[in-house]
Formats: structure tokens, sequence, C-alpha cells
């Protein structure tokens, strides 16, 4: 409960950290039975999980995320993970 609360109380100064430094995530979403997984790109991965959670039946969760030093980063790890697992892709992710 404490953790949420400071998160809360400091999510406007994280944010504008995160902007200012150009930091990205790419995450790996999943439902809580752990299939299939969804890999993005985000500023905010909370944000995003929300925006996905509110147009999807079952509950998500974040298998994993990595803050990286700019998008461009993120995207190229992105575009690396959706190539190697084209076999598994599901309407292309």
């Amino acid at each position: 409960m404490v953790g949420r609360f400071l998160y809360t109380a400091y999510r406007p100064l994280l944010l504008e950290y995160i902007r200012s430094n150009g930091f990205h995530t790419v995450y790996l979403l999943t439902t809580v039975q752990g299939s299939p997984v969804k890999i993005g790109i985000s500023e905010d991965p909370v944000r995003r999980i929300g925006t996905i959670q509110s147009s999807h039946y079952e509950d998500l969760r974040f298998h994993r995320f990595w803050w990286l030093p700019g998008v461009a980063v993120a995207t190229r790890i992105e575009a690396a993970f959706k190539q190697n697992h084209v076999a598994e892709n599901i309407r292309g992710e």
C-alpha cells in the first residue's frame, strides 16, 4: 500500500524525468494465464496497460519491461523481437 501511495504521489515527477531524458520501455504483456504475449513500446507503461486492459476481456499483467534510452533503441529491439517470433504472431503481434 505504501508503495502505491508513493508511486501515485511522485508519478508526475517520475513522468517528467522520463520524458526529459527520453526513456521508453519495451514491454511484454500477457494474460494472467500466460498466453498470448504482446510486445510494445511506451513512454508510460502503466497508462498503456490500462488502455489495453479497457478493451480486453481477460486480466492483463506485465511479463517483463525494460527501460531504454530512447525510442530508436526501443523500436529496434521491438522489431527484432517480432522478427524472431514471427511464427507465433497473431494479427502482427
